[in-house]
């Protein structure tokens, strides 16, 4: 991610503000697909077993939890 902000802010010293707003399009629409295609595959497990969607957001808010804690 850093790499990303610091090639962003070259290319901004380059040719201006657009490329921020670009950046910001195609970042946000990749974010927005991965959303996407988690959301349907929660869905789709919902179908196949219910409970193991149940262990899987706790899996995942168990990761998140750790992974933003303070040092």
């Amino acid at each position: 991610m850093k790499k990303i902000l610091e090639w962003i802010e070259q290319k901004k010293l380059q040719h201006g503000n657009i490329v921020v707003l670009l950046s910001a399009l195609v970042l946000f629409t990749f974010l927005a697909l991965l959303l996407g295609l988690v959301y349907a595959l929660f869905i789709g497990l919902i179908y196949i077993d219910p409970y193991l969607v149940l262990v899987l957001t706790f899996f995942l808010l168990i990761l998140i939890v750790y992974k933003n804690r303070t040092p």
